[in-house]
């Protein structure tokens, strides 16, 4: 007699890339542990992504189970949207509830791993299905911070930290917001650790030795960036992403280099990148340089800027310096500083004790 394998979903939001980069080593190394377990990732992250980041076969449902904020860009809220937004959501709550029910019963799941919408957890609360929330934010947080002002929004706010509390377990991942309204396990930062490829990159690029390399990545929400003014630099090479392909000799779009991101960044001198829980702590733990656009409009920058400042060596820009390209001082400094000597501990450990005392021992 055959025994069925068990089943975890994953919910990962497509709010930008950097909950797909915190969950993959996580669910990487869950899998190595107990690759018996069949496991499902529901997403609005793209599947070439999450192909390039997981090392196991899995099952993927292109569908959002949460939108986080409306952003116009990387630096920019649209507040008047969210609201809407929400509002909208929430006027359905309980035949969202219902659907997502059925849903986890179509699928049978077993166990239930949110990074970071709320409503599968409430879900499976009712369900009785062992569930983590795991997040360096919640959106309940967030969603306070822009509307505490507002009486109408409180009901909203209250459902969300409620399904929130619901989870069994709530693992808070450094760098991370305070949630001071949620019982949550701190554990230290979740990233993934690469390989130096700078000669294999230099010679891909036909550049010398002696250049300075600069990733550039505002994440996974659409920016436009204008490069005409960017500082030239004697000796220093920009990587780009593809669609901002710019006919500079300077500049270079990161698909030429054939390597991976990761490993693209440990090649790297220096990353120029605005506040992200994937890009700080990928930076962090692989000692490498950062430059970063302050979004201090964001209730998480603080909380990044703040870690990243004790864990890397960094220098940060203002918004119109970006756009005006008046950056060269505090770039040709950051080049001058020694790397950060040492990279955080990694949280990768607690984090799967956490996972299996909750599903496998619950």
């Amino acid at each position: 007699m055959s025994v069925k394998s068990k089943h975890l979903v994953v919910f990962i939001s497509g709010h930008g890339y950097g909950h797909a980069v915190m969950t993959a080593p996580l669910i990487n190394a869950f899998h190595h542990l107990y690759p018996n377990i069949k496991i499902t990732l529901k997403t609005s992250v793209p599947l070439p992504f999450l192909q390039r980041k997981l090392n196991f076969p899995f099952e993927y449902l292109s569908e959002s189970s949460d939108f986080g904020m409306v952003n116009k860009n990387a630096f920019e809220v649209d507040l008047a949207e969210s609201l809407n937004k929400y509002q909208n959501f929430h006027k359905h709550w309980a035949e969202h509830i219902k659907n997502t029910i059925i849903q986890l019963k179509q699928l049978e799941t077993d166990y239930l791993l949110s990074n970071i919408a709320y409503l599968p957890i409430a879900a499976a609360k009712q369900l009785g299905i062992p569930t983590v929330a795991y997040c360096c934010l919640n959106w309940a947080e967030i969603f306070h911070h822009y509307y505490a002002n507002n009486t109408l929004a409180n009901f909203i706010y209250e459902q969300m930290l409620n399904a929130y509390a619901s989870a069994d377990c709530f693992i808070r991942t450094e760098p991370a917001m305070p949630m001071a309204e949620l019982e949550t396990q701190l554990v230290g930062p979740i990233a993934t650790t690469g390989t130096n490829r700078r000669t294999q990159l230099l010679q891909s690029l036909g550049l010398p030795d002696s250049t300075k390399l600069v990733l550039v990545t505002m994440g996974g929400i659409e920016t436009d960036m204008s490069m005409d003014n960017w500082p030239e630099i004697l000796n220093l090479h920009y990587l780009v992403p593809d669609q901002h392909a710019h006919p500079r000799e300077d500049i270079s779009t990161v698909s030429t280099t054939q390597i991976s991101f990761t490993d693209l960044l440990c090649s790297v001198d220096v990353l120029f990148t605005k506040p992200g829980y994937g890009s700080f702590t990928e930076a962090a733990c692989n000692r490498i340089r950062v430059l970063y656009v302050e979004r201090r409009q964001w209730p998480e920058h603080i909380h990044l800027s703040r870690w990243l400042e004790r864990n890397a060596t960094c220098q940060a820009i203002s918004l119109e310096q970006l756009d005006s390209g008046k950056f060269e001082q505090e770039l040709t400094s950051l080049l001058q500083q020694d790397n950060h000597p040492s990279a955080p501990r990694s949280g990768l450990p607690d984090t799967l004790d956490l996972l299996t005392n909750h599903f496998l021992l619950s």
